[in-house]
């Protein structure tokens, strides 16, 4: 779906037309809850999925959208059930062992994020996301390496954006501070518009330091934020990415607003959790960002990035 909140209201009125037409059909229902979920209306999201899959039970697909409806509302325990759903409907398609990993992996569940990613490269060899979701698996425990590795194989398959700024975090925890920013530069290039591409190379000048640099690309990856929370004010991800932009580039009072939002959204999600730490500790609120980075330990977030 486009960006852009017009298109977004079309989009939602040519399904609505749909279901005046005929009501039994799945992917009239299918539609309307791809629809409202791609705008953030999860509730009425959910509603329409489950219609459509009454009518269609054997539809991983749908078991995949409704798993991104409840992951995107905040509900990791019914998007958990929801992708194992997509994998009873079909054990054969690489990309639900994906979805089911990569919700393993963003609560902190290493072991079994790591065997459903395993299943992604027996399935899909010439994918590049197992291998490359692999390395993000060895990068949250904390094994440099063994992610460049992984990383390395999947770039082999197909240069990403993602795959870029991996690499550059990688480069950066490695001490390799001048390649971290050639990586994320890279994927800046195959896609301007991502805001935390663009948020990436902001931390990677910041880092060499060149506060000028910094502060430039900071204020793009806000705005690219800004525009996107046009479209879903709801999405907790964007709200926190948007958080740390704004206290890294010096606005504080900012930075916790919107940290503190996302956290009012998704109160699960231990990257959130990390970047409140982040934020208030830029902030001066260190009472607070031992509190927070206490609480993102404690749901599984990395103890080797934290250090």
């Amino acid at each position: 779906l486009s960006h852009d909140g017009a298109w977004s209201q079309k989009a939602v009125s040519a399904a609505q037309h749909a279901q005046t037409l005929n009501d039994e059909l799945p992917e009239v229902h299918f539609a309307l809850g791809n629809v409202y979920g791609a705008t953030g209306k999860s509730a009425e999201a959910i509603v329409e999925l489950k219609r459509a899959l009454a009518l269609a039970p054997n539809s991983d697909e749908g078991f995949r959208h409704l798993g991104d409806v409840y992951l995107a509302s905040g509900d990791t325990a019914e998007a958990l059930q929801a992708y194992q759903q997509a994998i009873d409907a079909n054990q054969y398609y690489w990309l639900n062992f994906n979805k089911l990993g990569s919700v393993y992996f963003q609560i902190g569940q290493n072991q079994k994020a790591m065997d459903a990613f395993r299943r992604v490269t027996e399935l899909a060899p010439d994918s590049e996301l197992g291998f490359e979701n692999l390395g993000l698996v060895n990068f949250q425990a904390g094994k440099w390496n063994d992610a460049i590795i992984q990383f390395q194989k999947a770039l082999k398959l197909e240069p990403s954006e993602n795959l870029y700024m991996n690499m550059g975090v990688t480069y950066f925890f490695l001490g390799h501070r001048t390649d971290a920013v050639a990586m994320f530069q890279k994927a800046v290039d195959l896609n301007p518009n991502d805001q935390v591409a663009v948020g990436n190379l902001a931390d990677g000048y910041r880092w060499l330091p060149d506060k000028a640099k910094a502060a430039q690309e900071y204020q793009q990856a806000i705005a690219l934020a800004l525009k996107n929370l046009r479209v879903n004010p709801q999405d907790a991800t964007t709200l926190g990415c948007l958080a740390v932009d704004y206290a890294k580039n010096g606005d504080t009072k900012k930075g916790l607003e919107f940290i503190r939002r996302a956290r009012g959204i998704d109160t699960k999600d231990n990257e959130l959790m990390y970047k409140e730490a982040v934020v208030d500790a830029v902030a001066g609120q260190h009472a607070e960002a031992l509190s927070a980075l206490r609480l993102a330990l404690q749901s599984g977030y990395s103890l080797q990035q934290a250090k």
